[in-house]
């Protein structure tokens, strides 16, 4: 691709980081360049150095703000070793996820549900829990090929190990990771070509610590989380969610219904959770509303 570009730009000067943050000229010819170089990199790497000593000069901290927001994702992980975690949820304008019977496809129309492929496939992991698996039989794959033939990696909640050999997460391309509490009981489920994570447990299952400390060892930056209330609402409730992604249909479902988010714990106005909204527009017929907890844009 760097290539390509030169050939395309002879007069471009083009600069690129590898993997190992190592620093190198892709395409000479020029007289100056100007680069913006994320500080975690630099402190990493003796590339500064070595451009500057070719005779480039360098501009550290160009548009930072925007470098951090487009790679927010590797910059959480490479600051706290865990990914970035955005929770998508589809809901009526009335804030229900589903019938009180579970029956939710599809509350969306088809223009959201495209767009939701966009988030798959812009994320390294999907993560959800087994009683989404077991409810739904989801393959929690990227269908529509925007994501080159890769599948994010699929990560499932099963503190008891109840995920069933025939779900179509074990069918897909892909690894697929299962975390769960106490001794392994369930050598079949390795054997359909599970991953199974033993992780400490709490009140509300496996440990979400645990879960997000071993992605980031991964090398995954980004997880789209797609589960119901009770996973969402831990979530939510306990501070893990970075970004929130909320496809709202313009039609109403009423009260027998099952909400957004399961959050027993709060019963106060003080308790609940502060958005910053940071996008809405219309998708198909219906919104999609991204917001992140304001403690992420105060950090």
């Amino acid at each position: 691709a760097i290539a390509e570009a030169a050939e395309r730009h002879p007069g471009l000067g083009i600069l690129h980081v590898d993997a190992h943050h190592d620093l190198r000229v892709a395409y000479e010819g020029y007289e100056w360049s100007h680069a913006s170089i994320m500080h975690n990199v630099l402190a990493h790497c003796s590339g500064v150095e070595r451009l500057e000593a070719a005779g480039i000069d360098v501009a550290v901290g160009l548009m930072e703000a925007e470098a951090a927001e487009l790679n927010r994702g590797f910059v959480k992980r490479m600051r706290t070793g865990r990914p970035w975690v955005t929770l998508k949820i589809a809901a009526s304008l009335d804030g229900a996820t589903a019938m009180a019977s579970g029956e939710s496809q599809w509350i969306t129309g088809p223009s959201a549900r495209a767009d939701v492929q966009r988030l798959r496939a812009a994320a390294g992991a999907i993560l959800t829990g087994v009683g989404t698996v077991i409810a739904d039989d989801p393959r929690l794959t990227v269908r529509d090929g925007s994501s080159g033939g890769r599948q994010p990696l699929r990560a499932i909640l099963d503190s008891d190990l109840r995920t069933p050999v025939t779900a179509e997460v074990l069918k897909q391309p892909g690894e697929t990771r299962i975390y769960y509490c106490g001794d392994p009981v369930r050598d079949d489920l390795a054997e359909h070509g599970a991953t199974l994570v033993p992780v400490r447990d709490d009140r509300r299952g496996v440990r979400i610590a645990d879960v997000l400390d071993d992605l980031g060892g991964a090398g995954i930056n980004h997880v789209l989380v797609e589960a119901g209330a009770i996973l969402a609402g831990s979530l939510a409730a306990g501070g893990w969610v970075d970004e929130l992604v909320l496809y709202q249909a313009p039609r109403i479902l009423g009260s027998t219904t099952r909400p957004l988010l399961d959050t027993p714990g709060w019963e106060r106005l003080d308790q609940c959770l502060n958005l910053d909204i940071i996008d809405t527009r219309v998708v198909g017929d219906d919104i999609r509303i991204v917001a992140r907890p304001k403690r992420q844009m105060e950090t």
